[in-house]
């Protein structure tokens, strides 16, 4: 689980009443994209939210927090963020700390998730190298989050369907 920065242009004042809440830390106009992939790069998941809006609070206000807290989520089957999760039964999140600090355990555990959580960034990854669209903000109407958030689908669905065929 992870975020991506979409940029985008500046909404117009008749398309959002929050102008601010879409001007991300990277020195842009944004939207975030919060997704999550398996180890075949197809994306199960994604919600997207105002640039503003860092991974921690994307996840917080997720329709998929809520699930894992009522344990809807099949026991075998993990998520694995990065150190703006917090660590549950089924969120699994690196220690604190670096290498050299940490107990050796704490340090393999680390190295073995950063190793897993490398999925979701080869997935982000190809998507924008996949499509054009994303590598300069977009100058469309994006800010009605319904079909924001139907565009960044659209692309992710695809996007799955080409690693399933190994595109």
């Amino acid at each position: 689980m992870d975020g991506l920065v979409v940029r985008t242009r500046k909404p117009h004042e008749n398309e959002t009443d929050t102008i601010k809440s879409y001007s991300n830390r990277k020195d842009c106009w944004a939207v975030v994209c919060l997704a999550g992939c398996d180890g075949n790069l197809k994306f199960h998941y994604w919600a997207t939210l105002p640039g503003s809006a860092n991974d921690s609070f994307s996840w917080d206000v997720s329709p998929l927090k809520p699930m894992l807290d009522r344990k809807e989520l099949n026991a075998r089957f993990h998520i694995i963020g990065d150190e703006a999760f917090t660590n549950g039964e089924q969120l699994c999140t690196p220690w604190s700390g670096r290498a050299g600090v940490l107990s050796d355990d704490k340090d393999a555990y680390n190295y073995y998730l950063s190793y897993q959580r490398q999925c979701i960034e080869r997935a982000f990854a190809r998507l924008v190298g996949r499509w054009g669209i994303l590598w300069r903000p977009l100058q469309v109407s994006t800010f009605l989050a319904r079909s924001f958030s139907n565009f960044v689908g659209q692309l992710l669905i695809i996007m799955s369907q080409c690693s399933l065929e190994k595109w």
